[in-house]
């Protein structure tokens, strides 16, 4: 069951990335209609772009997770401390 959650985990995390790149790539164009100021949408894209790097390390960091669970249920669900094998 970990194993699942880590990977529900890491599915989330990566539609979200999705999610930021597609609002990187177009956010000109939705935005272009209200008259914005060029700041305010620059604001909004640096945003977009520090959301897609915070999500792509908690990926990385959930995929380190889902990795070592997948080995510990293949090891009978011990896991080994470093340094008392």
């Amino acid at each position: 069951m970990p194993v699942l959650l880590a990977r529900m985990v890491r599915f989330h995390l990566e539609a979200g990335m999705a999610s930021a790149t597609l609002n990187g790539r177009t956010t000109r164009e939705n935005l272009e209609h209200l008259k914005l100021r060029e700041i305010d949408v620059e604001g909004f894209i640096d945003f977009s772009e520090q959301e897609y790097s915070h999500l792509q390390a908690l990926a990385l960091q959930v995929l380190a997770v889902e990795a070592e669970l997948q080995r510990m249920c293949k090891r009978g669900g011990r896991s080994k401390v470093r340094g008392q094998e």
